[in-house]
């Protein structure tokens, strides 16, 4: 997704670093902010409290955020401070923005760190099951592609 940006004027305020690594390639001069803390190298992102200070002082207008597992309501990660990390990002945010692939629907993971409930819009791919997106309606408004 961040690849693909071709917005001006951004700020884009990230704990990814290979978010902040695309980020930085594209052509656009956006001003980037990369929220250091512990590094959790299976996913390239920075955690803790270091992260979690930062990211609380922030507020945002549209937060991004991944998830490995998508289960009813439950929005899902394998590590408990990662997942309060997002959490904070999210909570600081004025609109909540899942992004999501379709082998995240339906699968589980180690700790819940969200509700689907309190997300305002979920971005999957196009070849989801229809009846996979169907039933995930009843807790967000979902999108199979990204115009903006």
């Amino acid at each position: 997704m961040v690849a693909c940006l071709n917005q001006e004027n951004l700020r884009i305020v990230t704990n990814s670093l290979p978010i902040f690594e695309m980020a930085r390639s594209n052509p656009r001069n956006y001003k980037l902010v990369l929220v250091g803390g512990s590094y959790r190298r299976v996913s390239g992102s920075f955690y803790g409290a270091l992260s979690n200070n930062e990211l609380d002082s922030m507020n945002y207008d549209k937060a991004f955020v991944g998830v490995n597992g998508i289960s009813d309501a439950a929005l899902l990660t394998a590590d408990i401070e990662e997942g309060q990390t997002q959490s904070i990002g999210l909570n600081n945010s004025q609109k909540r923005i899942l992004v999501a692939d379709m082998y995240k629907f339906n699968h589980r993971d180690f700790y819940q760190f969200y509700s689907l409930y309190d997300i305002d819009e979920l971005v999957t791919n196009e070849q989801i099951s229809p009846d996979v997106l169907e039933y995930y309606r009843q807790y967000t408004s979902i999108r199979t592609r990204i115009e903006e």
